[in-house]
């Protein structure tokens, strides 16, 4: 009876521990030229190869300053949405509060590659000229992945982090230059 309890106990034990965990806190402070510093710490209990950042700016010029510890690479900005999409929420919101996210995909990742043992904190970041806004995460090691879970707070761990967004000005800046464009190109082919 006892050695049977014992293997109903173990097997309990193993389905609801994690094979694969890992944390993700984030600070972003901005600087007194207007810059944006994003930093992440990385803690894991196995060891990481990858660590991505959902991204709302594709222009990889927009990027600085890059942060990463030693046999780790960062790869830059891509396009695509990768595993349950690029969920995000925007305005940011305030480090230890609840989401109210997601709302809508960022149309990209932040990646940097390497090895991370187990242990950490780990820390990653760069510079940037926008503001931030809530942003997924993925730690992945193998088949393995990790990602945030909106309920819970932002970037103390295991809820969202921040990334920057553009801000209203750039986008209306934005939108007004691509009408521009189009009405020059309509009146061209008249």
């Amino acid at each position: 009876m006892r050695k049977a309890v014992f293997i109903v106990l173990c097997s309990v034990l193993c389905l609801s521990t994690p094979v694969f965990a890992a944390t993700v806190t984030c600070g972003c402070l901005q600087n007194p030229n207007g810059t944006w510093t994003y930093a992440y710490q990385v803690t894991t209990a196995t060891g990481f190869a990858e660590l991505e950042i959902g991204a709302c700016d594709l222009v990889a010029t927009n990027y600085t300053n890059w942060v990463q510890p030693a046999g780790w690479v960062p790869l830059g900005v891509m396009a695509g949405l990768i595993y349950e999409g690029a969920d995000h929420y925007s305005p940011a919101t305030p480090h230890g509060q609840v989401s109210p996210g997601p709302q809508g995909f960022c149309p990209g990742k932040i990646v940097w590659q390497g090895s991370g043992p187990a242990g950490g904190p780990f820390t990653f970041g760069f510079t940037h000229p926008w503001g931030p806004h809530d942003a997924p995460w993925w730690t992945m090691s193998g088949d393995a992945v990790n990602s945030e879970n909106w309920s819970a707070v932002v970037g103390g761990g295991a809820g969202p982090v921040h990334s920057p967004v553009p801000e209203p000005a750039s986008s209306l800046a934005l939108g007004s230059g691509l009408i521009a464009m189009a009405g020059a190109l309509l009146r061209k082919r008249r």
